[in-house]
């Protein structure tokens, strides 16, 4: 997947990855693992909170751009997509000032109630499991 996704990369996305992975050839076949997100932050001069958002999005990017497969495409579309929650969760933590409480609610439609009575166990958590709130960002 990784190599996939540094062929799909722009010139940025792919200084970035190249920073943020490495080749662990210990194993068999060899992996790309994640590096610490401080390693991260060192390397790109950035805040981890920063260097960490900057990833993200250049995955998101590169995942839209790869050539796989139109569902493995989906999957790790969805895999890597941050929802709202967790953007305004780092946003708020991120602040300036730790002395405010932020709380967030939304109405979310379009999702069942409670679950159909005929539906196999387990299909409401499965519709909500796959529901993705996207932002801008």
């Amino acid at each position: 997947i990784f190599k996939c996704f540094l062929a799909a990369a722009d010139a940025t996305h792919a200084a970035l990855l190249i920073i943020a992975y490495v080749e662990d050839t210990n194993t068999v076949p060899p992996s790309y693992v994640l590096v610490r997100n401080s390693e991260l932050a060192a390397k790109t001069n950035k805040s981890q909170w920063h260097a960490v958002q900057d990833l993200v999005k250049a995955l998101r990017c590169v995942c839209g751009a790869s050539k796989l497969p139109p569902e493995e495409r989906e999957f790790w579309q969805h895999t890597l997509t941050q929802s709202v929650t967790e953007n305004e969760i780092r946003h708020g933590l991120a602040g300036p000032s730790r002395q405010h409480k932020i709380w967030f609610s939304r109405i979310i439609e379009g999702l069942p109630d409670c679950p159909d009575e005929e539906a196999k166990p387990g299909t409401v958590a499965k519709l909500v499991s796959k529901f993705t709130d996207v932002g801008t960002g």
